[in-house]
């Protein structure tokens, strides 16, 4: 990542207009923006080795190389092992924090492979734990059975959804094949 910033560094002090008499050369002689990029249109990609950790797009966002705001994000994460899944989150807003590998989401619609579908006013993606943290009120709907509960933890490398509660719940058979 510190190459990276290199870059942008580089980027910016050729970007940046400046009187004829500043000294150009070092980072604390010119104004160095709050934000440094704001993009349209996005894709993003992380990656460990060959190994493709998530990726997804964004309608806009705005940041530097450690941390940014997107607005309509779509991710989807990748697990790794035999149960493992991919997770698909959408959000309207998201912070993420490139370096610690955390991002926190707003507003979170979460879909697995199996058919899970979970909507939570927030979710913390833990890129270190494998693990996504929706905190609610949230709803997990699957195969018929809805349940409200106060929290849910998404474990991307095992394939699962724990949901802690109160839970409160109600399956819903599906119309028999038959009829």
């Amino acid at each position: 990542m510190n190459i990276h910033k290199h870059l942008v560094w580089l980027l910016l002090s050729s970007c940046i207009s400046c009187d004829d008499n500043a000294d150009v050369n070092t980072p604390d002689k010119i104004g160095i923006p709050e934000r440094q990029f704001v993009f349209e249109r996005i894709h993003l990609e992380e990656r460990r080795g060959e190994r493709v950790l998530w990726k997804g797009t964004g309608r806009r966002a705005d940041g530097d190389l450690n941390e940014a705001d997107v607005e309509d994000i779509e991710l989807q994460c990748a697990g790794k092992g035999k149960r493992a899944g991919d997770f698909v989150i959408r959000s309207p807003r998201a912070h993420l924090f490139f370096d610690q590998g955390v991002a926190t989401f707003q507003d979170v619609h979460i879909t697995d492979e199996a058919g899970g579908i979970l909507e939570a006013g927030e979710a913390q993606y833990e890129q270190e734990k494998g693990q996504i943290v929706a905190s609610g009120p949230l709803t997990f709907a699957i195969h018929g059975l809805e349940t409200a509960a106060d929290r849910a933890v998404i474990l991307i490398d095992e394939g699962t959804v724990d949901i802690a509660g109160p839970v409160r719940g109600v399956y819903i058979r599906p119309p028999s094949i038959k009829d």
